[in-house]
């Protein structure tokens, strides 16, 4: 269980593909995500940068929390 989400967490902050993002967050069933300067120095800035962006390709994702260092996208299930 443990190797299969941190797979799915890989997937999703590394994925430039917003339906592959999309999808990895439905498999999780999660109800927000976290992009900081931790995640882009983790997973690098390409994937963080299109989870950025998945508001704008999704209705079911939306921007909770926002300022200079960090964003909370919250994803209705």
């Amino acid at each position: 269980e443990i190797r299969a989400r941190r797979s799915l967490l890989d997937l999703l902050y590394t994925s430039i593909d917003p339906a592959t993002q999309i999808e990895t967050l439905r498999k999780m069933g999660v109800g927000y995500v976290v992009i900081s300067k931790l995640e882009r120095e983790t997973y690098g800035a390409a994937g963080c940068s299109s989870l950025e962006m998945l508001p704008h390709h999704d209705s079911t994702m939306s921007i909770a929390f926002k300022n200079d260092d960090a964003m909370l996208l919250g994803i209705s299930h």
